[in-house]
């Protein structure tokens, strides 16, 4: 039935006919690229309600190929816009994220008076770091004890950017944290 869609004049039960033609495909395709089924209905139906905008308002008029292949690349567009948001609030909690940890539960824990303690506690953060797995063991060593930049991390482990290792960084982060906070409470509760 979308063969038989004339632009910019298609009705609304042609262009029904056509989302449903597109819907199991579309959504398929977001969850292979890590959507979950609710987020990939959505972006589908963003994407759908850009295509019926673009129909509507004539933007549409000639088209050198397939009404399903544009659609396929509205689709595509809409994901990048998906994980461009992603990557904002990402970078944002990032921030925040290792800001306090630095300043407050690590210095926590390496600040203690008692030589043995402060001993005891360096250890267990280069045994922690050092039992993460890869990269994150990678990552943090590098950017703790080597003093690395985002941008030497990223250079030396194949990283896209600074940010794709600000990204990793602060997964590897939460991962640190939870396994210190064991470790600080055994020292403790010794």
């Amino acid at each position: 039935m979308a063969k038989n869609i004339i632009l910019p004049n298609a009705t609304i039960a042609v262009l029904n006919a056509f989302a449903n033609e597109q819907r199991e495909g579309s959504v398929g395709w977001l969850k292979a690229k890590g959507m979950s089924q609710d987020d990939a209905e959505d972006l589908f139906q963003e994407a759908f309600i850009t295509l019926y905008d673009q129909l509507r308002t004539g933007y549409l008029e000639e088209m050198p190929h397939s009404l399903a292949a544009y659609f396929h690349g509205i689709v595509q567009n809409k994901l990048k816009e998906h994980y461009r948001r992603v990557q904002k609030v990402l970078d944002n909690e990032e921030e925040q994220d290792v800001a306090e940890f630095n300043e407050d539960f690590l210095n926590e824990v390496l600040a203690q008076e008692d030589p043995h303690l402060v001993e005891r506690k360096e250890a267990a953060v280069r045994e922690v770091v050092r039992n993460l797995p890869e990269p994150c063991n990678k990552l943090l060593w590098g950017f703790y004890f080597d003093e690395l930049s985002m941008q030497d991390l990223a250079d030396r482990f194949g990283y896209s950017s600074a940010n794709s290792v600000k990204v990793m960084k602060s997964r590897c982060m939460d991962k640190f944290e939870a396994a210190m906070k064991l470790i600080y409470n055994e020292m403790f509760n010794d």
